[in-house]
Order: structure tokens, then C-alpha cells, then sequence
């Protein structure tokens, strides 16, 4: 056990290198590093944890600490207890804190760093069972997210199993690092001198740095500028959890809620470009069009051709009366993502506002197709139709 190697330490260090002990044999001194050769880290380090929550402490409070202030799993459970105000923190990290504690124990007799983490990911996807929810493979569902609830169903979005993965990491002294890609995130493991990818959502299995690039489309200056492919800390976790519940209350109706959420991310790591472009959409939904396009403009400098930017922006430029402009951002988003109904029915709105039927009545039409559900696309075909005299 590493607790008994400190300890061990502890004596030496108070009876002096090579002495004997009253009760015990003579103990040698630790063999020094090779010149030039650090030495090798310990297989697990001291756990990890944080002051606990105050009483009263909300998240935004909580989150005002800093990085090396932040429990992943308190700070999870403060912003899910929003919305379950009878959530029991303390048995949900009374739970958490037990399983870090077996885990501990077995990553702890490992003869170094990787082999520990080999141990480590091995207790979390192999006896523990956490695995990525196929059913809801974007993360639109709320329990994928949080990590009481993917703790209790063994199961999760890239987010939820992130979070889960790398509190328990914190509580058996695994260290960690949470790194965000466009519309995803994955764990870093340090194997003692060298980071190991960790791709939470199969099975913690390895990849590459060029694997996540090209299969994630990765912007080149996003990545210059650290917004992608770098480490982002708990706070940034945290703020990937901040964008996706504000994504849910949109879709919800709660436009107030989705902007608090909205500004959480930003706070919580402003170079994340989702904080701003769903700060946008909650303010068109909002009425506050004037303010969205200055929101929209701030993610886009971050992401170049972040497709929910730029319908933002080309929303709000036609609702402030910029309707070439617009047109340019819906062009643009049907182009980069020729399958996206709503940047179809964004240029079918704008093309109808230039009068140009026959074009605006295709993008509806090609709109329907994706999403035959759709209002905006079926009102605008229905407006369409009436432009060019067809009528249905």
C-alpha cells in the first residue's frame, strides 16, 4: 500500500539512512537515480480531494474557487440538484468515494505508472461496466450527462463518462487531464513521463493525437490557439457540462435557464466556442438579436465554421436587417453541412426574403426531406408556394 511506504519513509527519515530500527532489521537507504535519469514515479499518487462543499454553497460559488478547489463529482451534483432539488449528494459521493477505495488499493500494488493505469481503466470499464449509451450517442439526453445518473446506470454520453471517469481518477491518484475536441471530449492518463490518450466512449481504449484530428475535423487554428486538442481542467469539464445543459433547456423553451448555463461556460472557460454560439441562440430566443450577432461573431473567432454560430449569426443578421450578410452565413453552414435541415430552411428563408421563391421553395423542400417534422421549413415552403403562385 502506498500509505505505508510514506510511512516507511516517515521512520527512516527520523532514525537516520542505514540505522537500525529497535524492533526491526537495518534499513537501507533508497538506491539514488542514475545521473541524468529522473526517478520513477510512484504508481499512484496521494488522492486527490478537494475542501468540501459549504452548506449553502450553490455551483456558482463552488465553481468561483479555482481549478485546484473543484471535486468534479461535488460540483456535478450542486448543478444537477438545480433541477432535482431532492438529489442526496452525500450518498452519491459516499458511493463514489467506496468504489475509489478498491480501486485504489489494486492500482497501488502495480510495479509502475502504466501498468496502474492499465489497472485503473480496467476496474472502470471491465468490472465496473461503464460504457457509452449507443441509444443516445449525442449526449441529448440529461442522465448521459450528469454523474450520479451515469454512475448509477453504468452508462453515458463522451461528457458524462468523462466526468465520472476522471473524479474517480482524483480519488485514487490517477492523474488526469480532460481534453476537448470539437463536440467531444477524451481523458489523458500520465503513465510516468508520457500522456496516454483515453477514449472514455470505447472502452478506454487508446488513441492518437492524429486519430482525434483528422476523424474530428479539427480546425488548424483552433488548434494553434489551444481551444482544441489541449488540456482543459475541471473547470473545463464543467463548462462542456455548462454548454450541453444549456443546449437541453433551449430545446426545452427555458431561454432564461439556457442563458445562465450559457454564461457559466463562458466564465468557466472562455475559449470554448460553444459557450458563446449557445449564448447566441439563447438570446435570439430572447428577442435580443442585437446581442446574439456580437455572441455569434465571439464563437466564430474561436471556431471558424462552427455550424450552431453560424445559423445564429445569419438568424440574427436577418433580423436586424442584414439580409446579404445573412445569406453569406447560410450559405456558408448549407455548404459545410449540406445535410442540416435547419441551414437548409435558414437560406430558404433568406432566399424568400429576396424574392426569390423558386430557390427558397428547393431549400424547403431539401429541408423536408431531412426533417419532415419541421415548422420553420414546412411554414416557409407553404409561403413559398403562395410567392410563386403555386399554392398546394
Amino acid at each position: 500500500m502506498a500509505w505505508a511506504r510514506v510511512l516507511a519513509a516517515a521512520v527512516l527519515g527520523t532514525l537516520g539512512c542505514g540505522e537500525r530500527a529497535p524492533d526491526g532489521p537495518p534499513r537501507a537507504a533508497p538506491v539514488p537515480p542514475l545521473p541524468g535519469r529522473p526517478p520513477r514515479p510512484p504508481a499512484v499518487e496521494a488522492p486527490r480531494r478537494p475542501p468540501e462543499v459549504r452548506p449553502g454553497e450553490d455551483f456558482d460559488a463552488y465553481a468561483a474557487r479555482g481549478e485546484e478547489g473543484l471535486d468534479l463529482a461535488a460540483a456535478s451534483l450542486l448543478l444537477a440538484r438545480e433541477q432535482e432539488p431532492g438529489l442526496e449528494a452525500t450518498g452519491v459521493l459516499a458511493r463514489l468515494d467506496a468504489w475509489a477505495s478498491e480501486v485504489r488499493e489494486v492500482c497501488a500494488a502495480a510495479a509502475d505508472r502504466g501498468a496502474a493505469n492499465g489497472r485503473f481503466l480496467d476496474a472502470a470499464f471491465g468490472a465496473a461496466g461503464l460504457s457509452f449509451d449507443r441509444d443516445d450517442p449525442e449526449g441529448r439526453r440529461p442522465e448521459g450527462l450528469h454523474l450520479h445518473r451515469v454512475l448509477e446506470r453504468r452508462q453515458g454520453a463522451c461528457l458524462g463518462l468523462a466526468l465520472l471517469v476522471h473524479a474517480l481518477a482524483d480519488r485514487v491518484g490517477i492523474p488526469a487531464q480532460a481534453v476537448a475536441l470539437p463536440e467531444h471530449v477524451f481523458l489523458r492518463l500520465d503513465a510516468g513521463g508520457a500522456w496516454r490518450n483515453v477514449e472514455v466512449t470505447a472502452g478506454g481504449a487508446a488513441k492518437s493525437d492524429e486519430e482525434y484530428r483528422s476523424g474530428h475535423r479539427v480546425p488548424p487554428e483552433a488548434i494553434a490557439a489551444g481551444t482544441y486538442l489541449a488540456p482543459v481542467g475541471r473547470r473545463g469539464l464543467l463548462a462542456m457540462l455548462c454548454v450541453n445543459r444549456a443546449a437541453h433547456r433551449l430545446e426545452a423553451g427555458d431561454a432564461a435557464g439556457a442563458l445562465r448555463d450559457a454564461d457559466r461556460a463562458i466564465r468557466l472557460r472562455a475559449t470554448f466556442p460553444q459557450g458563446p454560439a449557445n449564448r447566441a441562440a439563447a438570446l435570439l430566443a430572447l428577442g435580443r438579436p442585437a446581442d446574439a450577432l456580437a455572441s455569434a461573431d465571439r464563437a466564430l473567432a474561436l471556431h471558424p465554421g462552427l455550424l450552431g454560430a453560424l445559423l445564429s449569426r445569419g438568424e440574427a443578421r436577418a433580423r436586424t436587417g442584414d439580409l446579404d450578410g445573412s445569406r453569406a452565413d447560410a450559405e456558408e453552414a448549407v455548404a459545410r453541412a449540406p445535410a442540416d435541415a435547419l441551414a437548409r430552411t435558414l437560406l430558404g428563408r433568406v432566399l424568400l426574403a429576396a424574392r426569390d421563391a423558386e430557390g427558397a421553395a428547393r431549400e424547403f423542400e431539401a429541408a423536408l426531406a431531412l426533417a419532415p417534422d419541421l415548422p420553420d421549413a414546412r411554414r416557409g415552403l407553404e409561403a413559398a408556394e403562395r410567392a410563386r403562385g403555386g399554392g398546394r
